[in-house]
């Protein structure tokens, strides 16, 4: 990248106005260059992040609503009432994005923006901003330029402050100061503080919880994930989650089951209730319909409850890349234009499409790939198309209408609370067993290690017993499967009978928790069990009001009680190949044989250890 600086037509050359917003008038155009000291990343990051930096210039606050696809905003400025339409941006992660706005009221008729980012070096960027006007009438045009000075200013002024902090998640001048709550409202929260404690969670996980209701900014209070939280505060999650949860119990927080679409990745609704969970849901931004089983299509995320704190959706930009992340290059293309754009992307896998278009592409991105560049045309089915890293892009919109051309990573966030993490919680099941899941819909819980227990000669125990006496015993060891899966941060499911199905979200969590029972219910014992396990993806459903597991992987698991006796643990196939139990078995020197079984007709292997036969029971060891 050369150091020599741009000039406006240079710059325009690169960038330049489409024809038809021409028509409208001269434009008012200012470019500014900024030289920092600060990383690629870092201001990319920031200013990238439009609501954010805008509030931090001073500029009004601005509300939207979301119409066919456009962003309709409204704002007061200068005494005037301003409204616009924005269409969807243009950007390239890391290089460079793209704005306009056309007004219907307010100084301008049309407003375009764009920023332009230069790495020079390991700690040096270059940022160009461009602002182009075309204002109303001469009047506002004057006003407009005479208001672009002191703004100048500001903005170099808040970028050099953020070089200064570069590397820091959360600059302080990008936060807002908190105004302080009423004495009235510090006295729930404290009240609630002490009820939480006396619950016996983690007094860190509630200090934070607290401190960041009381003092937290406004846009960081409006959608709360715990798993984000306990990263940010270095606590496990289970403790972080364990807060939110009798938080909401409590009243200090609220709790909502959000609809997420699965190419823009936003919240297409947020339920109060699992039952309002729908069949499928729509996003009008992407031009498509999707179903709610899907793995990510449901997040659970927490919000202060009205009572404490009234959180607004604070906006002072559509902040359009700052809600998609994930998105790395969007361009939006008219009918007929072709465009070459060069992108930053690295190795790995990213996924294209155009939208409206449930059908996507790929560019796999390797060193040892030949050619750095591909054609992609609306038109084309997706394919596959092998590059090196950092292509350039020959996009060519070949149909009769407007099309937006998407490149984004294929991984999602992993700060999301989704139903596989929640449903296999038990203290989630005890809080709020209310909750449940529409008769019709059907909820993706993933990979799941499914684990049954079941007592062996149930029928003699009650026939040497008499029913009182074991039903007693029978109740008591109930109480000590459930104790020891959730020890093992499993949950029970169901109880079937004298059997006990759990999920777990680690493999060997769930051998440890069957250790663990084999040695509550040791030889001797009036009560001893067989168990089995499986690991596989499961769906949630509705059965009698409550949330249960169905599928191949949870009727496998119940059919492996076959290979067990009295003392067993019977592991499948999949569970026993996983990385973390194969490393558990070597630690603990557990003796298992391979086994064979009929299920559905076929053979399939099975893996069992004989805990009462000669090997001593370890203490639980890793997780995985």
């Amino acid at each position: 990248m050369t150091d020599e600086p741009l000039t406006l037509e240079s710059f325009l050359a690169e960038h330049p106005w489409p024809a038809a917003m021409l028509e409208e008038g001269k434009p008012i155009e200012y470019l500014w260059r900024f030289d920092l000291e600060a990383s690629l990343e870092g201001m990319w990051t920031h200013v990238s992040n439009t609501s954010r930096f805008n509030r931090a210039l001073g500029l009004s606050e601005m509300s939207f609503d979301e119409r066919a696809g456009l962003m309709h905003g409204e704002s007061s400025a200068g005494g005037l009432k301003h409204e616009w339409v924005e269409p969807p941006w243009d950007w390239v992660k890391g290089r460079v994005m793209v704005a306009q706005r056309r007004y219907t009221r307010g100084f301008s008729k049309i407003v375009r923006t764009i920023f332009v980012f230069q790495e020079l070096g390991p700690k040096r960027v270059r940022l160009y901003m461009y602002f182009g006007w075309i204002p109303r009438n001469l009047v506002w045009g004057w006003l407009l330029r005479l208001g672009m000075v002191p703004f100048q200013w500001r903005v170099r002024g808040l970028l050099e402050e953020l070089a200064r902090h570069d590397g820091e998640a959360d600059p302080a001048v990008l936060a807002q100061p908190v105004s302080p709550l009423p004495e009235p409202v510090h006295a729930r929260i404290d009240a609630h503080r002490r009820d939480l404690l006396a619950r016996g969670l983690s007094d860190e996980a509630i200090d934070n919880l607290v401190s960041l209701i009381q003092g937290g900014d406004e846009m960081d209070l409006e959608r709360l994930q715990p798993r984000k939280l306990a990263r940010d505060w270095q606590l496990s999650e289970r403790e972080v989650l364990r807060a939110c949860l009798h938080g909401t119990r409590v009243g200090l927080l609220a709790m909502s089951w959000d609809v997420i679409c699965p190419h823009c990745r936003g919240v297409r609704a947020e339920l109060k209730n699992l039952g309002e969970v729908p069949k499928a849901g729509a996003c009008e931004a992407c031009a498509i319909d999707f179903g709610t089983d899907a793995p990510e299509a449901i997040e659970i995320t927490f919000h202060v409850h009205p009572s404490i704190r009234k959180i607004s959706r604070l906006q002072f930009c559509a902040a359009q890349l700052a809600g998609k992340r994930h998105i790395e290059v969007q361009q939006v293309l008219a009918p007929g234009e072709r465009r070459t754009v060069p992108t930053s992307l690295t190795s790995g896998r990213h996924r294209v499409r155009v939208r409206g278009q449930l059908d996507v592409g790929y560019l796999l991105l390797a060193p040892d790939h030949e050619r750095q560049q591909c054609t992609w045309r609306a038109s084309d089915a997706p394919e596959e198309h092998p590059l090196k890293p950092e292509p350039t892009l020959e996009i060519d919109n070949d149909t009769d209408r407007e099309q937006i051309f998407i490149v984004e990573e294929v991984s999602w966030s992993d700060d999301a609370l989704r139903p596989t993490h929640l449903f296999s919680f038990q203290e989630f099941r005890d809080l709020f067993s209310e909750q449940y899941i529409g008769a019709d819909v059907q909820l993706s819980v993933g990979e799941q290690t499914i684990l049954f227990t079941d007592i062996v000669g149930s029928t003699s125990l009650y026939v040497d017993r008499g029913d009182p006496e074991a039903f007693v015993k029978v109740r008591k060891h109930f109480a000590e499967v459930f104790k020891v899966i959730d020890q093992h941060e499993g949950a029970v499911v169901k109880t079937i009978g004298d059997a006990t199905m759990a999920a777990f979200s680690s493999t060997a969590a769930a051998l440890e928790a069957a250790v663990e029972l084999h040695r509550v219910f040791a030889p001797g014992s009036d009560i001893v069990l067989r168990i089995s396990i499986n690991t596989g993806v499961c769906i949630a459903v509705n059965l009698n009001s409550n949330i249960d597991y169905f599928g191949n992987s949870v009727n496998f698991a119940a059919k492996l009680q076959l290979c067990a006796g009295a003392g067993d643990i019977v592991l499948s196939e999949s569970t026993y190949a996983t990385p973390a139990v194969s490393k558990w078995i070597r630690e603990h020197d557990a003796r298992f044989e391979q086994r064979s079984f009929d299920f559905l007709g076929k053979a399939t292997p099975a893996w069992r250890w004989s805990t009462h036969a000669g090997t001593q029971l370890a203490a639980s060891g890793s997780r995985g």
